[in-house]
């Protein structure tokens, strides 16, 4: 059986999207709660240092990853168009009433 490369795409898309939010959300969590901005026990967070690598590093790392998932949501929803038309069609439509 051959897959198609639309299918393809999604798939990778899907994987790449999965990676992304994860990266996301751990540096998030990272900034959040490991390396709060401000002053922390009497040092600024600035110089603060987690597995190897400062906040700014951290940011950096947090608005790259988040731009990338944001740049797969569009080609998601490219891929995914003809659907999201046909459901909206089919839910909208006078005729699929319950």
């Amino acid at each position: 059986m051959s897959i198609s490369l639309k299918v393809k795409a999604c798939y990778v898309n899907f994987i790449l999207l999965l990676a992304t939010g994860v990266v996301t959300g751990i540096s998030g969590f990272v900034l959040w709660l490991i390396l709060p901005r401000g002053q922390v026990r009497g040092r600024t967070s600035a110089g603060s240092i987690f597995l190897g690598l400062s906040r700014g590093v951290w940011e950096d790392i947090h608005i790259v990853a988040g731009l990338l998932f944001l740049m797969l949501i569009v080609i998601h929803l490219i891929l995914n168009w003809a659907w999201i038309k046909s459901v909206t069609r089919c839910l909208i439509s006078p005729s699929s009433k319950r």
